[in-house]
């Protein structure tokens, strides 16, 4: 019996070798998440998690739209969010765009809002006072 023994060849990754990969591998995570979160297994991805979260933070470094997507569940888990505390710049480095409907989506689901206008680009902008925030707030929604 000969014993055969592999060799692993180091690969060098670039910037497009990394943004190329990352969003399948982040899929990937974002599976065990969804298998995880419905199962007693949860704490095991919670440390997969922080285990691998200089891996994960790569990822959203070289594609923070990624956040939004298949590693969204950083932002529902108050435990996975622990690693990752300053996320907030990636959050906003992410188009508004692409915030706004990540953000529509969690808020309304497959229902579809009351008011169709809400989803609009043309809404309404109101000015607030800051020094008078709650009564220009309100002034500005009973005019619109």
């Amino acid at each position: 019996s000969n014993n055969y023994r592999f060799m692993r060849r180091p690969y060098e990754l670039d910037a497009n070798d990394l943004r190329d990969i990352a969003p399948q591998l982040c899929s990937l995570v974002k599976g065990y998440h969804i298998w995880a979160e419905d199962t007693t297994h949860y704490r095991e991805f919670l440390d997969f998690v922080s285990k691998f979260s200089s891996v994960l933070k790569l990822f959203l470094a070289f594609n923070t739209e990624l956040i939004f997507g298949p590693l969204d569940f950083l932002l529902d888990s108050p435990v996975a969010m622990i690693e990752f505390q300053n996320i907030r710049r990636t959050v906003l480095d992410v188009p508004l765009d692409l915030r706004k409907s990540w953000f529509y989506d969690r808020l309304y689901g497959d229902e579809p809002p009351d008011n169709p206008n809400i989803l609009s680009e043309n809404l309404n902008i109101f000015f607030i006072d800051r020094d008078q925030i709650f009564t220009t707030s309100c002034e500005q929604v009973m005019n619109a």
